[in-house]
């Protein structure tokens, strides 16, 4: 059985020597949990810009930071649970902070890696069920605007793991709804044209069979 996740990093930084600071996920029935990782000997790297977006001091992470060696384990964990996928809105970044948290389980572990989604791909696959009264040229047509109403908050200053791993599971709630109504309209529409033809072949005098 498929379950998804999704997941978000803070990070000291956006070089290549930054490092994971935050990691948080959260799961389709609203489940979640957040860890604060306190860096490890060799992660001096130190962004100031980047503190004043997500607020959380390296001290904060010597002081209330988990072992990165936890945080990595646990990680891999929910990675290896069968039928588990992970996506994030910025899978780049997200896959370059876990490989360098599981880099500390050892080079066979930062290799081998866990595969992380585009949160976009979900949520097209949340307008599938359009399919089931549109034809794939309409979904294709309609499933964007869905999309971007869905996103309408994703201007929301959120600078914390916890928060945009939320937004995203909500995001795609929010898909899911709009795809329902979509569906329940058109198959309202649809019943309005079939009541009309009806209607017309009436007056017509025709067996409503006759027509093609």
């Amino acid at each position: 059985m498929q379950r998804n996740l999704w997941i978000d990093f803070e990070a000291s930084g956006l070089g290549e020597d930054s490092y994971p600071i935050e990691f948080a996920w959260v799961a389709e029935d609203g489940t979640h949990a957040t860890y604060l990782i306190r860096p490890e000997p060799g992660w001096t790297a130190w962004s100031g810009e980047a503190e004043e977006l997500h607020g959380i001091a390296r001290e904060t992470l010597e002081r209330d930071g988990r072992p990165a060696e936890e945080v990595a384990r646990l990680l891999h964990g929910i990675a290896s649970m069968p039928g588990v996928r992970l996506f994030s809105d910025a899978p780049a970044h997200d896959r370059a902070w876990a490989a360098r948290l599981l880099g500390v389980l050892g080079e066979r572990a930062a290799a081998a890696g866990i595969e992380i989604e585009d949160s976009a791909v979900l949520m097209g696959e949340a307008c599938r069920p359009m399919l089931e009264v549109m034809t794939p040229g309409e979904v294709i047509e309609a499933a964007p605007t869905i999309i971007a109403l869905a996103e309408l908050d994703e201007d929301a200053i959120r600078h914390r793991a916890l928060d945009d791993a939320v937004a995203q599971r909500e995001a795609w709630l929010r898909v899911g709804r709009l795809v329902e109504q979509a569906v329940a309209r058109h198959r309202l529409a649809k019943q309005d044209e079939e009541g009309e033809r009806e209607e017309a072949l009436l007056r017509a005098g025709m067996p409503m069979g006759c027509a093609g």
